[in-house]
């Protein structure tokens, strides 16, 4: 018996409008499930490779302008990422913005939209990564940068194994 073949990971491809990166990502776990693992920030370091620690710098609830600060390990660097919430809609959207210094490691916004997917208990994510205050770098953030597509994809396919495994 042969193993199941893995599947291709998702192609980001350059959206049209907006100057903005996107895909969509399947989970095979409902979307309350997914939304509460990427909204439990505390909890990153259990599945996000290369986090080593969060600190979280606001206080009260998650929400929109919510703080935290990362540390992690990006191409052999190890590199503080400081991130606020802009967009919240529990359950369902989250975006992030990154605040401060960058390290030049990859853009400044990242949209999450978690919607049904076509099969039962199942998410389809829709992510979106972008530039809001510059122009996108040329090439474009992820499309043309096999490091930063396998790093994201890398985090996301973390991620689906520990909600999947929940």
């Amino acid at each position: 018996m042969h193993p199941a073949p893995e599947a291709d990971p998702p192609r980001v491809e350059a959206a049209a409008e907006g100057g903005a990166d996107a895909f969509d990502f399947e989970i095979a776990a409902p979307p309350e499930r997914v939304f509460a693992a990427i909204g439990d920030i505390k909890r990153w370091r259990e599945w996000m490779p290369g986090v080593d620690g969060v600190e979280w710098l606001s206080r009260g609830m998650l929400g929109v302008g919510s703080r935290w600060r990362i540390g992690r390990v990006l191409n052999g660097d190890h590199v503080e990422q400081a991130f606020e919430v802009s967009d919240w809609e529990p359950g369902r959207e989250l975006g992030l913005t990154m605040i401060g210094r960058r390290a030049g490691y990859g853009p400044r916004h990242y949209g999450l939209k978690l919607l049904r997917g076509s099969e039962k208990d199942t998410t389809r994510m829709h992510v979106e990564l972008a530039c809001d205050d510059e122009p996108l770098p040329s090439p474009p953030v992820l499309t043309d940068d096999p490091d930063r597509h396998r790093m994201l994809i890398t985090s996301l396919e973390a991620l689906r194994r520990y909600v999947e495994g929940a």
